[in-house]
């Protein structure tokens, strides 16, 4: 009965096996299609303070730039340009104007969403 039950187990494992050369059944991300979304800020200061720019970077899976894709923004405190395309190199850029301090900022594409905080200057 034991060598029975060791045969039946060692084919149950046997039929177990996964052919490596099979394509997976996993889906590649396709190119073209926003997958991730960075922010840099750069503050005003002097004459420019009370302002700050906001870059938003739209890359693909494969961290290829990806250009004339609309970036929506908004903030909770003070101005900020409301939609931006971006550029060939993947970047578009928003103006904020709002009262010295911390602001949040949020970038949406798509359903990539990002928040960063921005040091708003004072203005001299």
């Amino acid at each position: 009965m034991r060598r029975l039950i060791c045969v039946v187990a060692l084919f149950a494992a046997g039929c177990a096996y996964h052919n490596p050369n099979e394509p997976s059944s996993l889906a590649m991300p396709k190119p073209g299609v926003p997958a991730l979304l960075e922010l840099a800020t750069h503050s005003g200061f002097g004459a420019a303070g009370g302002t700050a720019t906001i870059d938003a970077t739209v890359r693909d899976a494969y961290s290829a730039n990806l250009g004339g894709v609309t970036v929506a923004f908004s903030t909770a405190s003070g101005t900020i340009s409301a939609e931006a395309v971006t550029n060939d190199k993947g970047v578009a850029t928003a103006l904020l104007t709002a009262a010295p301090g911390g602001v949040l900022v949020t970038a949406t594409v798509g359903t990539l969403s990002y928040q960063t905080l921005v040091a708003v200057q004072p203005l001299r």
